[in-house]
């Protein structure tokens, strides 16, 4: 599996979380949709004749179905529906609405990203009453002047109209796009696509955000290429952050920060500079790096001063403490690579002992800024829920794992055997 699928940024929402965003921010006919409700709407006695009736709804659940493989599609589960014909009222209608949402996108207003569900798309076979429902029906129209056959069709007729109607659903993210280049802390997008994740099963399926920081990244993701949600059983939210965004925004800023410089002056692999100073020390850095490792960052470099040359290594492990993002050194490791500058002769041990609180200074300031930053980053838009798990992917990136703000305590309804409901 593809945890970026060439992305800079990905954010992971779970289905039960975009269930909650749906129903937190759905409106059928200018009113909160928030199970249970009802609502009624004209009913035709045959499709395309005037209103002769009303349509009554009682919705007990929605849900969403996220599959990588087909459209994003909201569904509206009702019970107990009555539809009131010219023959009578036909009762006891149990069945479901699926909304099919075939382009999912975000749309910008002011620079904050919506998720944008457009319902617009429905067709009429994409509602359908139970077995048991259909029965009932039929055994209630036997022998009247309507046949189930049109009834079925004016409620299909009907429910289409009416949702057609309703437009866009628009999900706030607290998220900022902006035209110039994306930042890290602040998160900010330069580009940003939503799209759905998992297979059919819901409870691993996942809408993603999929983000470009980098201009000259665009075009460069395929969404279809992540085929499985990175969010870990029991939480709702993942953010995953590129090897390349971690090394460039995160580590290589931290470390034109603690040394006072712009990255440019820094060494490769963060600038185009040769050297930079730390602290007036007369130490100058000769080159520094990072990479990402299984579960820890390594840090590289060497630092060139009156000593010589000493290169050091460090592996720092990343935690999370309260909701902030922390760090502590697995290692570190110095090795001389020359002889004393002043004295003409190898400087061994005391060469890198003398060195060695300058270095682990160094690393310390690096570490907390990394820290800073990434905690930032974490608590963007609906990120807002304190992370509780961090994992490294060696080579990929680092994903971040939180519950979300909402109450998720909604009971699900039994309604097995339509919709596919799973």
């Amino acid at each position: 599996m593809s945890l970026l699928a060439g992305y800079d940024i990905v954010i992971e929402l779970s289905n039960e979380l975009v269930r909650e965003l749906v129903i937190t921010n759905l409106r059928l006919s200018g009113a909160k949709a928030a199970p249970p409700f009802e609502f009624s709407v004209p009913f035709k006695a045959e499709p395309g004749n005037a209103s002769a009736g009303a349509f009554h709804l009682n919705v007990n659940a929605i849900e969403v179905d996220l599959q990588t493989t087909r459209p994003t599609t909201i569904q509206i589960f009702f019970a107990d529906a009555s539809a009131e014909t010219p023959i009578g009222t036909i009762r006891s209608l149990d069945g479901c609405i699926e909304v099919p949402v075939y382009f999912p996108y975000i749309l910008t207003k002011n620079n904050e990203a919506y998720i944008s569900l457009d319902l617009s798309g429905i067709e009429p076979w994409r509602i359908a009453f139970t077995s048991e429902s259909r029965q009932h029906a039929e055994d209630q129209l036997r022998g009247k002047a309507l046949s189930y056959s049109h009834f079925e069709a004016s409620c299909q007729e009907t429910l289409a109209e009416f949702i057609q109607k309703q437009g866009l659903l628009l999900i706030p993210t607290g998220l900022t796009i902006v035209s110039e280049q994306g930042e890290v802390s602040p998160l900010k997008f330069h580009e940003l696509e939503a799209h759905g994740v998992g297979p059919a099963e819901k409870a691993q399926q996942a809408l993603g955000l999929f983000g470009t920081l980098f201009i000259d990244h665009s075009y460069d993701g395929t969404a279809s290429f992540k085929t499985r949600s990175a969010i870990p059983t029991g939480l709702q939210i993942t953010l995953s952050i590129s090897s390349d965004v971690f090394c460039r925004l995160v580590f290589c800023d931290s470390v034109a920060e603690v040394l006072g410089c712009t990255i440019d002056d820094l060494p490769t692999a963060c600038g185009r500079g040769n050297q930079n100073s730390y602290a007036n020390s007369g130490c100058m850095l000769s080159s520094i790096e990072a990479a990402l490792e299984d579960n820890y960052v390594a840090f590289r470099g060497a630092v060139k001063s009156k000593f010589g040359d000493v290169k050091f290594q460090s592996s720092i492990v990343l935690a999370i403490s309260d909701g902030k993002v922390i760090s502590s050194v697995k290692s570190l490791d110095l090795f001389a690579s020359g002889a004393l500058c002043d004295e003409g002769g190898p400087g061994g041990e005391a060469e890198t002992e003398e060195l060695k609180p300058l270095i682990e200074a160094i690393v310390t300031a690096v570490r907390k800024n990394i820290c800073d930053k990434l905690s930032d980053c974490v608590g963007s838009g609906l990120l807002e829920g304190k992370p509780e798990q961090v994992l490294i992917v060696k080579d990929q990136g680092i994903t971040f794992a939180c519950r979300s703000r909402l109450a998720l305590n909604r009971e699900r309804e039994a309604a097995s055997g339509i919709c596919g409901r799973a």
